[in-house]
């Protein structure tokens, strides 16, 4: 009878267990499968903002890729404009040089222009002239002399006349490369303030691509953590 007793203490103890133990289970899987569910939800989401970090990485990437052409391609207009204006430059050390040639034939033109005035005027010179022809030993002779005084002087005046010419074309030439060489260094200062804004642009663009690459790493080590997770959950649920 004792015994008896026992066995049914027994059997209600096991039942009693049975009822609490059953709905437990039943609860921790359901909350596991909620988890789970949560989980995918967060991997979904953190794999939507991996795709979308490397998207906006990669575009980042191809404007600073852009912006280091534009660079390039500035510093090789500047390179270029200022090869120019240093052949600009020649060339205006040329004609200033020219000029001072001219200036120097001049002034020797001058002077010897003076000495045959001076030599004129101490001889008569008209009657001088007119001596060197008469003097001639016949008519032809006399008309090639009295043709020379003309030619030679002419020749003076139209030399003397070429000269100033000359020299008024190439200060024309040195003024219109003086202003040719302002524009370019004009220019030069637009496109160098350009390429510093082009730089500014570069280094904060590097700097968006660190982020983007950090928060990238980020992302995917998060990512990793929550499909371990996830699987550790699935082992969890099957058991």
């Amino acid at each position: 009878m004792h015994r008896l007793n026992n066995k049914i203490l027994s059997f209600f103890f096991l039942l009693v267990l049975l009822i609490n133990v059953l709905p437990i289970n039943a609860q921790t899987k359901k909350e596991l499968e909620q988890k789970k569910q949560k989980l995918q939800n967060e991997i979904s989401l953190t794999n939507k903002l991996l795709n979308e970090t490397r998207k906006n990485k990669d575009l980042t990437i191809d404007e600073l890729l852009k912006l280091k052409s534009k660079i390039s391609s500035r510093t090789d207009l500047i390179a270029a404009i200022n090869s120019e204006m240093k052949l600009i430059n020649k060339e205006i050390k040329k004609s200033n040089e020219e000029i001072g040639n001219l200036e120097n034939e001049i002034s020797r033109l001058k002077v010897e222009y003076a000495k045959i005035i001076y030599y004129a005027f101490k001889h008569r010179s008209s009657y001088d002239k007119m001596m060197f022809v008469f003097a001639s030993k016949n008519v032809n002779q006399a008309y090639k002399r009295l043709k020379y005084i003309q030619q030679y002087s002419e020749y003076r005046k139209a030399q003397a006349e070429e000269i100033i010419k000359n020299q008024a074309s190439l200060k024309l030439k040195i003024e219109e490369l003086k202003h040719t060489n302002q524009e370019k260094t004009v220019l030069v200062s637009i496109e160098e303030k350009e390429k510093q804004n082009l730089a500014i642009e570069k280094a904060q663009q590097e700097t968006i691509v660190q982020q983007l690459q950090g928060k990238e790493q980020e992302l995917k080590s998060e990512l990793q953590k929550k499909q371990e997770a996830a699987q550790k959950l699935d082992k969890a649920i099957q058991r």
